[in-house]
C-alpha cells in the first residue's frame, strides 16, 4: 500500500508534495517531522526541508488506520 502512495513522489519531496499525495494539510506533516516522527532534511536557515521517500514508507507503514472511526 505505501508503495502506491510514494511512487509518484520525487525523492526527496517536500513536506508540500506529501500532503497533496496522502490528501491531508500540511500541518500534519509537519507536525510528525517536529515530533521527530518523519525524518527530514533541512537546508536552509528558512526551515525548508526534503523528505526521503524510504523515510515516508517507515512512517506511514507506523501510523495506525481505523476504517470506522
Amino acid at each position: 500500500m505505501t508503495d502506491s502512495l510514494t511512487r509518484d513522489l520525487p525523492n526527496p519531496c517536500t513536506p508540500r508534495e506529501l500532503a497533496r499525495a496522502l490528501r491531508i494539510h500540511r500541518a500534519v506533516i509537519y507536525r510528525a517531522i517536529h515530533a521527530g516522527a518523519l525524518p527530514a532534511v533541512r537546508f536552509s536557515a528558512r526551515g525548508d526541508c526534503r523528505l526521503p521517500v524510504d523515510g515516508i514508507e517507515r512512517w506511514l507503514q507506523g501510523q495506525v488506520v481505523c476504517a470506522n472511526p
